[in-house]
């Protein structure tokens, strides 16, 4: 991965990740901004949520610095399944196997997939039946050499809303197929959290 100094463009920059999404030997970089908090609720004598807000950018790094190739729109990335509000995670990893990364936007049960196409982002867009993705790293759990996504969910069975199940997917032409049943519910305790790290492999574990 590059290093790159230098000042950001933005100033609330809340992290930034390398990865390679274009040809040749130019280096791009992810930046997550921070745009503060809002309040949201689905309507009278709902529950109401504090929900943090987002904004991603890719980045290309060029010798007069980095130029801003895309944008996303600013999003919820709190999800909040006692009031009904789905938030938007995301991850990036070279998903389709064709030697250049993706950007992957999950929200609730719905997939967007972004490649990069000259200096513009073209997208697609795939449902994901039964989902509700809380976070999701791209990784390789049975070490085929082939690219997985691994899924952690909220489960709809669970009515207070603390269960998480893990599930791991593969891209095809159709979109993002379950490799099999949900594999693991987590029922964290009080204050605990439940996130992706990252990938890793476990033996005699």
């Amino acid at each position: 991965s590059p290093i790159a100094l230098g000042r950001c463009p933005f100033d609330k920059a809340v992290a930034i990740y390398a990865g390679r999404f274009g040809k040749g030997d130019t280096d791009y970089i992810i930046t997550e901004q921070d745009l503060g908090r809002m309040e949201l609720s689905r309507g009278p004598g709902k529950d109401k949520a504090v929900v943090e807000l987002r904004q991603l950018a890719l980045l290309k790094l060029q010798d007069n610095g980095p130029k801003i190739i895309w944008q996303s729109e600013p999003f919820n990335s709190t999800n909040s399944p006692a009031s009904g509000i789905a938030g938007t995670s995301w991850t990036w990893g070279d998903v389709d196997g064709g030697g250049l990364d993706e950007l992957l936007l999950f929200t609730a049960d719905s997939c967007r997939v972004l490649r990069l196409a000259g200096d513009s982002m073209i997208s697609s867009s795939y449902g994901m039946s039964g989902a509700w993705v809380d976070a999701a790293a791209v990784c390789d759990p049975n070490n085929d050499s082939l690219p997985e996504v691994a899924t952690i969910e909220f489960s709809r069975l669970d009515t207070t809303h603390t269960t998480r199940l893990l599930q791991v997917y593969r891209m095809t032409g159709t979109g993002l197929v379950a490799c099999g049943p949900y594999s693991v519910g987590i029922s964290p305790e009080k204050d605990a959290v439940v996130s992706m790290l990252g990938s890793v492999r476990l033996d005699d574990y």
